[in-house]
């Protein structure tokens, strides 16, 4: 059943991309090709992060929590990470992207103790109870609130990032 499955979503999702379910669409291939070893998760993976990192959709998220899609590209770099020199341009884009993102991503992330936000020329929101929230990322730069599974895709992010980055200092 798992495998009609994986031809399936491979499938539809190699023909159609969508931008929602890049991340976990990439998060499953990347399970199954470690548990099955079968190269063609690696192909799904490396294209479907081709195809996530050429997508209009990151300029229209300028402002937007975009920490879903990041947790897509950090699991295609972390799965082609190690294997041959071709995939050494993609990852430094995928690199790159994830950069870029965070920076802003991190912005959107709550302070302890903060009690307003920051709203366009200068003015500010007061929010008493915003430091309830702290260390949960907004929904975006002009969207004031929070939802578990934005913090959730950021933490994720985070985590996968610092595995990364151990990985590579223990070289």
């Amino acid at each position: 059943m798992l495998t009609e499955l994986d031809g399936n979503l491979m499938t539809r999702y190699g023909r159609e991309f969508s931008f929602q379910f890049y991340h976990w669409g990439t998060m499953a291939a990347a399970l199954r090709w470690k548990r099955t070893s079968d190269e063609r998760f690696v192909q799904f993976i490396r294209a479907q992060a081709q195809v996530a990192l050429d997508q209009p959709a990151w300029t229209r998220a300028r402002f937007e929590n975009t920490c879903a899609p990041l947790e897509g590209l950090a699991t295609a770099a972390a799965v082609l990470r190690g294997r041959d020199d071709a995939e050494i341009a993609l990852r430094r884009r995928i690199h790159e992207r994830i950069d870029a993102e965070m920076t802003k991503n991190r912005a959107l992330q709550i302070q302890p103790d903060q009690t307003r936000l920051q709203l366009a020329d200068g003015a500010y929101r007061s929010l008493p109870r915003l430091r309830d929230f702290s260390g949960a990322f907004l929904a975006g730069l002009f969207e004031p609130y929070t939802r578990i599974d934005l913090t959730g895709h950021c933490l994720s992010v985070m985590v996968k990032l610092a595995g990364e980055h151990q990985r590579s200092s223990q070289r």
